[in-house]
Formats: C-alpha cells, structure tokens, sequence
C-alpha cells in the first residue's frame, strides 16, 4: 500500500513539473510568465476563441520567462510541446510568442498551406506590435494581434487571395473587429496616433507626452488620431468607432475626448463620452474646433494639436475649479485683440467726429436772425384770442406687452449611440 502511494505521489510530482504552476493552461491564452490580469486572459481567450471558431485557424498567444540561454525558438517549441499546439497534419494554426527574459517575440504558422499570412505579412504583424512591446504593454500586444489576424483571415476569405506587400493598409484599417464586437477593456494605443505623417517624430513624442500627462491631471483621456481615409464611414462613425474599439476612455468611468484627423476628404471630428459629453458641449466644440481649424487649413498641424490639447485642459480645469461649464449661456470670456482695440478706437473717434459736427451745425444755425417759423404765433396780437369753452375727452389707450426673457439654462450636449451602443457626444467639420 505505501509503494502504491508513493507511486501517486511520484506521478503529481512530475505532472506538476511539466506543467508550469503559473500557465492558464485552457483556451488561447497561455500566459507562464505571469504578466497579464486574469481579466486580462478572460477576455483575450474570448477574443481568439472567436477568430479561431470563425474562420477555422487556431490562434494562440502564448508568453515565456525562462532563463536557460537557449534560444527564443526552442522556448516556443517547448510551449507547443507543452500545450499540444500543431501536432497534427491539419489544423492550421497561428502562434504569437513573446519571451520576457530574452525581451524578444516570434511568430509561428504551422499548416497554412493558403498561405494567409505572407512573410510580408507576418513582417508587418511583427513591426505593428514593436512599440507595445516595447512599452511592456503586453495586453496591448495581444489585442493589436488578434485584430491583425482576424483582418488578415477576412481579407482572404473575402478576396479569395492573401495581403501582399503592396496591398498591406495602416493599422486603423483592423481596429474594428470583422468578428464580434467585443471592446477592450482598457486602451491599447497611444494618445497621440500621426498615421497621415502630418508631424515629424520629435513633435509626435512630444505631443503624446502632453497629452498622457493631461489625461491622468484631469482623469479623462484626451487623443488626437490622425490618418489618410475614414474608408466607408462618416467622420461621426469613424471618430466614435475607433474611440471605442481601441479601449479609449480613463479608467472604468470611461471618461474621454478625442480629435480625429480624416486627410482624404480633410475632416475634423472630435467625439466625446461619459462626463467629457457634458464637460464639452455643443457650444464648446464648436468653440475649441474655432481655435485650432486655422492652423490645420495653413498647414500648421502640431500647432493646431497643441491648441486642441490647451482648449481641452482650459475647459476641464475651468469645471474643476466652478463647478461650471462653458455653453451658450456662459460663454468663453477672450482678451481683446490688438486688432479689437484698434477697431474699438477706430469706432470711438467716428461716433466723436459725428457728434462733433452735429454740435457745430447747430451752434452755427443759432447765429441767424432770420429763419424759417413753424407756426404763427410770432404773428398773432396776444389776448386777441378767446376760448369761450373747451374740454378733454378721453378716446382709447394702446398697451403693448412683452413677455420677459427668462435665463436660459444653455444648449447643451447632443448625444448618439455608437455601432458599440456607446453613448457619445461631439460635433466637428472641414479645414
């Protein structure tokens, strides 16, 4: 009996040696070097188990922290051994491997005969997921991931034909999801995205920098997202859209603002949720697109996005501070301009000539002897005539009511639900 027990006891110990202690060792997530959230794992197992049912391509995210010297290959070869990944002859499958100790990644496809992912393609998978990476952002990286390879597998079996080099679009082109409509639970991108290229790398860093510091100051995301075409969707849809689809909004109150760039047809949109819907009110879109909208049109984008950012502190510290919001019954209180004040005493010196001249001509006109009557009493003999009876009779009276203007409570917010069923607010035009 012991020799049985000792047996048993033998087998738990070398299954627990197998299998890592600390895998999630179920779905499409494979998390052994413990750097994700359990929801983090929930919801990107949801993400890939619904790529994989959808278009019959297992597709795995898998991290790693070993520390033996070997190779980021064989660190994936063991992980594949370990899950039973690509053993078969048949299941196409897709694996994306990030090494935490060798901060490094690769990708794997194992029987992908269609070639869906190209080399050109799993390069531009690979290069799209770098500054996550980077950044330690690791659930970032598997979110960009499954939006790439569920675009990737729409796209062929749409097209019949795989993405090649020449046919590879931006990043936005996969923030929405071709499969299910699930959002992020947190945000996976930057502040600020330049994908039109309209400002160099310096003042991009720069602009994200402020942008993430005034976020966490005033505890509401502010982003500015700028690319070539919003493809088939309205500037509204679009703005909305990649709002909600890329995890915008700070924290769980899922406060945020956000300025979309749409260069093909020069857009501008700015779209708002949660307490950012009231904060930025339909007056006060339209007032902060008025302050920036000049430097867009004259080619002056990094100035344009700096004062978009400014506008957008102002009215959040402004609400801080009152408890009060700009809208058409509290407007923004501006200094005058030099050209105001010009303008001003241009105005003020014409009214003084006018007056001026109008004291004069009658000053002059007092200088006559002789000048015209409008009536003859200067030629009537007094007490010549005599009123032998004389009464007032009273005809009618003429009232006239206005109805007094009562303060208004101001325009407002106008709101619409997003392809999520957000709520959201904003307003926008062209430059």
């Amino acid at each position: 009996m012991k020799k049985l027990f000792s047996i048993v006891v033998s087998l738990l110990l070398v299954v627990c040696l197998v299998v890592p202690a600390s895998a999630e060792t179920t779905g499409y997530v494979f998390d052994d070097a413990n750097v994700l959230e359990s929801e983090d794992i929930a919801e990107l197992n949801q993400r890939l188990s619904l790529i994989s049912s959808s278009y019959n391509f297992e597709t795995y995210f898998i991290t790693g922290n070993e520390q033996d010297g070997k190779e980021i290959k064989d660190h994936l070869n063991a992980a594949c051994d370990t899950y039973k990944l690509g053993k078969d002859d048949t299941t196409k499958t897709i694996i994306l491997y990030l090494s935490i100790s060798d901060d490094d990644y690769m990708i794997r496809t194992i029987n992908q005969e269609d070639k869906v992912f190209t080399n050109a393609g799993l390069t531009y998978i690979i290069n799209k997921i770098g500054e996550e990476f980077s950044a330690k952002n690791y659930y970032a990286v598997a979110w960009k991931y499954a939006n790439m390879c569920d675009g990737f597998l729409d796209y062929a079996q749409r097209e019949g034909t795989p993405y090649e080099e020449d046919t590879l679009p931006e990043y936005s082109a996969f923030f929405m999801p071709c499969v299910g409509n699930q959002i992020p639970h947190k945000r996976i991108l930057p502040y600020f995205i330049d994908e039109a290229d309209l400002v160099g790398s310096y003042s991009e860093s720069e602009l994200n920098q402020k942008l993430e510091k005034l976020s966490k100051e005033y505890q509401c995301d502010i982003a500015i997202v700028t690319v070539d075409s919003l493809g088939s969707r309205t500037p509204v849809e679009y703005a909305d859209d990649y709002f909600d689809y890329n995890g915008f909004g700070y924290d769980t109150t899922q406060d945020g603002v956000a300025l979309i760039i749409g260069m093909e047809n020069r857009d501008w949109h700015i779209t708002t949720t949660g307490a950012a819907i009231h904060t930025f009110t339909d007056y006060g879109i339209t007032y902060i697109g008025d302050q920036f909208v000049s430097y867009l049109s004259d080619g002056q984008y990094a100035d344009g996005f700096n004062e978009f950012a400014d506008q957008c502190a102002s009215f959040l510290s402004y609400e801080d501070s009152t408890g009060k919001v700009y809208d058409t019954n509290n407007k923004v209180k501006t200094p005058a301009s030099l050209e105001d004040i010009l303008k001003d005493i241009g105005i003020a010196l014409i009214i003084g000539l006018i007056i001026g001249l109008v004291l004069v001509s009658r000053l002059k006109a007092q200088l006559k002897s002789v000048r015209f009557q409008p009536d003859a009493n200067n030629y009537l003999r007094p007490g010549s005539m005599v009123l032998t009876n004389q009464q007032d009779l009273f005809l009618y009276t003429n009232v006239t009511k206005t109805a007094r203007q009562s303060e208004s409570s101001g325009g407002g917010s106008s709101t619409h639900s997003s392809s999520s069923g957000s709520s959201h607010g904003g307003g926008g035009g062209h430059f």
